[in-house]
């Protein structure tokens, strides 16, 4: 069974399809586009993640990758990502919204190894801003 590393959750894990996916795009998000690694959660069922741990009627439903960002209250959603191994249909967008019901992350995007549909306030372009990109949009 062949495998890759993963460096946020520091462990072998299966290389599937949609994993490969999944560390081309924290690589890319890290060396490239300057997310910081330990704002960065992959894998994650919704009752794991900290800014909803305490809600009760959750659906048992994981998340491929979410960027935080720091804020007074502590951490927030910043980006959900939803990985695919085929090609981005409008029903995988809508499976990374459905998600971002719960999650609230300001911006949503949808990737697979050669495409990106980021969504933000309805609008869709087809690169994935870097972290300060987001940041800035949101502060102004």
């Amino acid at each position: 069974m062949k495998q890759v590393f993963d460096p946020l959750r520091k462990s072998w894990v299966r290389a599937t399809p949609e994993e490969v996916v999944r560390q081309t795009w924290i690589q890319r998000m890290v060396e490239e586009l300057h997310y910081p690694k330990e704002l960065l959660a992959v894998e994650k069922e919704l009752k794991a993640l900290p800014h909803l741990e305490h809600e009760v009627s959750l659906p048992l439903r994981r998340i491929d990758l979410l960027s935080f960002m720091k804020s007074a209250d502590g951490i927030k959603p910043l980006l959900l990502i939803e990985c695919k191994e085929s090609e981005l249909t409008h029903e995988a967008m809508d499976q990374a919204i459905s998600y971002n019901h719960y999650v609230k992350a300001p911006f949503v995007a949808i990737v697979n190894h050669s495409q990106i549909r980021f969504r933000s306030n309805g609008a869709e372009m087809s690169r994935l801003p870097s972290y300060h990109e987001l940041i800035e949009a949101l502060h102004g």
